[in-house]
């Protein structure tokens, strides 16, 4: 990978809800000495600010009382995920996202859901009219908005959670000229789950106070097994990518289990070795239960 700051970077944070992806920003641009940039691909803000999710929540709400949701969101109940997520997809796949389309956040209509099937393998490559554009659903306007940055050689950043490689990015041609680097930030994963329940209950507070100017709430799997299961996979992308690195990329893992402190880098694969490797798995530590079993 070229170090030169001349060349445009794509940074690609990596892992699990929560673990403070967004916040890998500005550490990492500053141990680079690399500009800030505000260009970020992420599907989430797509499905999030989509007046169709918003509406599908609000109604959803108002089908129970105050006490009923607060009591659902701290159980991390399966059947409420299991609604939430059919909103989140459902509008991350049926509806036109587009902003500038008098259609955003409709449902599509039989011959666009066609249109977004044919095209979905194109958006990285071909280039739309403004009006097929708002022919689109969130997968593919997200992909239209990644090829208009490498097109123009920018700097942007993407979040994932990492459960694997992303091949399909990083074998894009024209990102040859791009510095390419990944981070991830390291947390307890018991501290994660604590930290995603609390975050989605004061996201459910805020939105039932002010529905119409608030962020809606999401629901992130709250279930241990189901999340640490998560977390190994992601842990073993990154490590597997450690190994096998050879300079291609820069690496980078922080250590964000510090409340209320700055993360410290504690990898960078330029000055470190893959003896380093098992880091990770002693930050998010998903070998200790979260729970006391009686």
């Amino acid at each position: 990978m070229s170090s030169s700051s001349k060349n445009p970077y794509l940074l690609i944070t990596m892992g699990p809800t929560g673990s403070g992806k967004s916040s890998l920003i500005k550490p990492v641009c500053e141990h680079l000495k690399l500009p800030i940039t505000k260009n970020k691909v992420l599907i989430d803000d797509l499905v999030v600010d989509n007046p169709y999710y918003r509406k599908k929540v609000k109604e959803f709400l108002n089908t129970k009382s105050y006490d009923e949701l607060i009591k659902l969101f701290k159980k991390g109940d399966t059947g409420l995920q299991k609604t939430f997520n059919q909103f989140y997809f459902s509008t991350r796949s049926q509806t036109y996202c587009y902003k500038s389309s008098r259609y955003y956040g409709t449902l599509l209509t039989k011959d666009d859901i066609q249109f977004n099937k044919a095209n979905a393998k194109l958006t990285l490559t071909k280039d739309f009219t403004s009006k097929e554009h708002k022919r689109f659903n969130c997968d593919n306007t997200n992909d239209i908005k990644l090829k208009k940055l490498i097109d123009k050689q920018q700097n942007f950043v993407l979040e994932t959670t990492g459960t694997s490689f992303p091949d399909w990015l990083v074998n894009i041609k024209k990102l040859t000229n791009y510095q390419i680097i990944f981070a991830i930030p390291g947390v307890n994963t018991c501290k994660l789950l604590t930290r995603n329940k609390t975050r989605a209950i004061t996201t459910l507070k805020n939105f039932l106070q002010d529905p119409d100017n608030t962020e809606p709430p999401r629901l992130p799997t709250v279930d241990e097994r189901i999340y640490k299961t998560n977390v190994k996979q992601i842990i073993s992308t990154f490590n597997t990518m450690i190994t096998q690195n050879n300079k291609k990329y820069r690496l980078f893992i922080f250590n964000n289990d510090t409340d209320n402190q700055p993360m410290t880098l504690v990898y960078d694969s330029n000055s470190s070795n893959s003896s380093n490797s098992n880091i990770l798995e002693t930050i998010f530590d998903i070998q200790t239960p979260c729970v006391k079993t009686k």
